[in-house]
């Protein structure tokens, strides 16, 4: 396995910090310790990479926000969120959008690195995982927000998204629903699959045959008119169900979209739960039930994780899961 520079220090008894000011001479290290870092480095092969050349040398006040879609709500919240707290902190922020496209994330994380910004708030497509595990080896500051990578030694702010849909599915099952679909795209992201994972659990535990429940996959949410098509594909030959319980946002909009144009009674005849806290919710009548996530609370506290590792120098890598609210307007359902 490659070395990188975490094993270097460890090796030598010094911090990342340290190894990084002796590869690239940014600041005086005395003689002894110069040795011991120069020793790990030849004894263990280490090879420096350039993210690790590009360790910032002085403060810019500015950090950066990698986020995943610009046209959703969700984010938007987040956004708003981490550039206000920041403000406060006298720092700026640069804010990037990938439309979950890793090869975009990847060209905003090497320019934000090339600004030297200060650290990193990251909603991440979970798809460049040496890139971004050479930028954690570099000992820049980086705080996952909304979406995690496992084995990442660094901070996360989130919520519990599979308690989060076990408990709501189960409070669905509880109201006498038992034909349950679950739409969702982006497995690939862990809360997506966190989600399902929930429902399939939720619905073991309650006895609930399989036939009974489908999952639905959906490889892009952002063409409404193509989500509607398949959406429309599948119930072609297949009874809608008594409820629609979507693992994500802007997917649940489809659902709706969908059933309206099919005339259905929502939520009469197919009822629709969801993720996300949404401003239109309150302009549907009756509102939808949706599974509220505190997204601005959550990117005041990403902003304040960042900073105690920015100013305060702090090492912890802490996750911070935040309560979701189930706001459940679901009739209930006589079978």
């Amino acid at each position: 396995m490659k070395a990188t520079m975490k094993d270097v220090a460890r090796r030598a008894g010094v911090s990342v910090s340290t190894v990084s000011h002796v590869i690239n001479q940014t600041r005086f290290v005395n003689g002894d310790t110069t040795e011991r870092v120069q020793k790990a480095i030849k004894d263990l092969h280490y090879q420096p990479n350039d993210l690790a050349r590009s360790l910032r040398v002085r403060s810019t006040k500015t950090i950066g926000m990698v986020v995943a879609d610009l046209n959703n709500d969700h984010f938007l919240e987040i956004i708003r969120a981490c550039e206000n707290n920041a403000n406060r902190y006298g720092y700026n922020t640069i804010l990037c959008n990938t439309q979950e496209d890793p090869k975009k994330e990847k060209m905003y994380l090497q320019l934000l690195l090339q600004k030297q910004i200060d650290g990193i708030i990251l909603a991440p497509t979970c798809q460049n995982r040496s890139f971004i595990r050479n930028i954690l080896d570099t000992n820049l500051p980086l705080v996952f927000i909304d979406r995690y990578m496992k084995d990442m030694e660094t901070c996360y702010v989130g919520v519990d998204s599979y308690s989060s849909s076990r408990d709501a599915t189960k409070r669905i099952l509880d109201l006498g629903y038992r034909r349950i679909d679950m739409p969702y795209a982006l497995r690939s992201l862990w809360p997506v699959d966190d989600r399902i994972r929930g429902f399939q659990d939720a619905l073991r535990e309650y006895g609930i045959p399989e036939e009974n429940s489908a999952l639905i996959e959906f490889e892009d949410y952002e063409d409404k008119t193509q989500t509607v098509e398949r959406f429309e594909t599948f119930y072609k030959d297949r009874p809608l169900p008594e409820l629609l319980f979507v693992a994500g946002n802007k997917l649940t909009l489809a659902a709706v979209h969908f059933l309206h144009k099919r005339g259905v009674d929502i939520p009469e005849e197919t009822a629709v739960a969801g993720f996300g806290s949404f401003k239109w919710n309150e302009d549907f009548t009756p509102h939808l039930s949706m599974v509220e996530t505190p997204v601005f609370e959550m990117g005041l506290q990403a902003v304040d994780l960042l900073m105690e590792r920015i100013e305060m120098g702090v090492q912890e890598n802490k996750t911070v899961l935040l309560p979701t609210k189930f706001a459940c307007y679901l009739p209930e359902k006589k079978n």
